[in-house]
């Protein structure tokens, strides 16, 4: 035996093994206990190199540091506990390598935490600290930390970690920025979300382009205008991942559209009217969800290498046919924009698989042919919720694979028998149609021993099937 798992017990202190099974255990789960502390019976466990305590109702671990396993103790997760402080011999865990305190009570860490040499993971999020000891430098093999969800004013003693890959301090009322995070120069992933940086007027992009390696950067819901891209010229070569979300951004810099690694870029809920000029060819997933786009013409060309596209939330009335340029796209959503039927040019987009048009005003679809000669046999998830669709969906039935179709919210009274022939079908959703019966070809798809069976339906019935 290596590993046991006791989550969800309803009696734990009853617990009771042969002496030899608690020395051949060295991980050992008690997640999900609704334990108040400590239990006695850990004292039993010599060998553990991994406990998980998460998701129950400790107060304190003093008890932990008294039982014979805290020798080898590698990994220690006690998240979601009601923790508020910890003893102050923490570093007595010598070998700990990984601990998990987020979603506690913490206010502050003990003043020797910063001894727990071989600590690489800390995982602090939604707690209540505003300190950290002055021992923290000292953790100089740390490759993962976060601070995210904290009271955190300022975090000056974040500097000189040169192990540190992955760092996130979202949603700190900072009043200082930690100007020397530049000095992690390792640093891969970098979350500053919600910790209004606009202002911070002497941090601007370019900032970033000093950390050389950096892959993934977020600064979303940071109130961010053009104006923080100013000083842009050539930043971050390395970056793949950048992620803007709900800013105040009408455009972007022609530097940062060229990063020659961008992969993907998240510009969702902010103030774009057009599709920003981007030629790079490395950018393939693109979000400009929620914002005042209407798609002309001359725009289509910057979206030609995408693979995953979101314009959903905009204000796109059709779809120009320069949009057939976007030969590799895979997914794409164009839901909640002012449509007044189904945009039938999409059909021509063979490598599309995934299409979400939810909450538009459209009442029917193309004619069969057109979903015959394009689509039968490369949508796999279809998404027309919240329409006003009517009819009997015959136009569906030749999409032979298809394995995911929600028409929920939808005017339908019925649907072709031949749906029972879309044998991919495995997701179909109903729900708040006018159906007064269900239609009988479901019966036959579960019936038939030869078809794969729908494996989830949701059906809502109308009390007013005329309205």
């Amino acid at each position: 035996m290596n590993s046991l798992d006791l989550d969800h017990k309803l009696n734990i202190s009853t617990l009771s093994l042969p002496n030899q099974d608690y020395q051949t255990v060295t991980n050992l789960s008690l997640a999900y206990n609704y334990l108040l502390k400590i239990p006695d019976f850990l004292n039993n466990f010599t060998y553990l190199s991994k406990l998980n305590l998460s998701h129950n109702e400790l107060h304190d671990i003093e008890l932990l540091l008294t039982t014979n396993n805290n020798v080898k103790l590698e990994k220690l997760n006690l998240s979601f506990n009601h923790i508020r402080t910890l003893p102050n011999n923490l570093a007595y865990l010598r070998c700990l390598h990984t601990i998990d305190l987020s979603f506690n009570y913490l206010v502050e860490l003990p003043d020797d935490f910063g001894l727990i040499e071989q600590l690489k993971i800390l995982n602090l999020n939604e707690n209540f600290l505003q300190i950290l000891p002055k021992t923290f430098p000292l953790l100089k093999n740390l490759e993962y930390l976060n601070l995210s969800s904290n009271q955190f004013q300022s975090l000056d003693l974040i500097k000189n970690f040169q192990q540190l890959k992955f760092f996130s301090m979202n949603s700190n009322p900072l009043k200082i920025f930690p100007i020397l995070l530049n000095t992690c120069s390792n640093l891969e992933e970098l979350a500053l979300s919600n910790i209004h940086l606009y202002q911070f007027d002497t941090i601007q992009i370019d900032y970033f382009d000093r950390l050389q390696h950096l892959k993934q950067l977020d600064l979303s819901k940071n109130q961010l205008t053009n104006s923080f891209f100013s000083k842009s010229i050539q930043p971050m070569n390395s970056l793949e991942e950048l992620y803007l979300q709900f800013n105040y951004l009408t455009d972007l810099s022609s530097s940062l559209l060229s990063m020659k690694c961008l992969y993907v870029l998240d510009l969702q809920s902010n103030r774009f009217t057009n599709i920003p000029k981007c030629f790079n060819s490395s950018l393939k997933i693109l979000n400009l969800s929620k914002n005042q786009i209407e798609l002309q013409t001359n725009e289509c060309i910057y979206l030609k290498d995408l693979i995953q596209l979101n314009l959903s939330f905009n204000q796109i009335k059709q779809i120009p046919l320069e949009f057939l340029q976007c030969s590799y796209l895979e997914y794409l959503n164009l839901s909640s924009n002012p449509f007044e039927s189904f945009p039938q040019i999409l059909c021509q987009l063979r490598s599309l698989n995934q299409l979400i048009i939810q909450l538009s005003n459209y009442s029917s679809l193309l004619t069969i042919d057109n979903f015959k000669k394009y689509f039968s046999r490369t949508l796999n998830n279809l998404d027309l919720a919240g329409n006003h669709l009517h009819t009997d969906l015959r136009e569906l039935t030749c999409l032979k694979s298809l394995n995911y179709l929600n028409l929920n919210s939808n005017h339908l009274f019925e649907l072709h028998q031949d749906f029972r022939l879309l044998t991919c079908l495995k997701v179909l959703k109903l729900n708040h149609n006018r159906f007064t019966l269900v239609p009988f070809w479901l019966y036959q798809m579960s019936n038939d021993q030869q078809q794969k069976y729908i494996g989830k339906i949701n059906l809502y019935f109308s009390n007013k099937s005329n309205s």
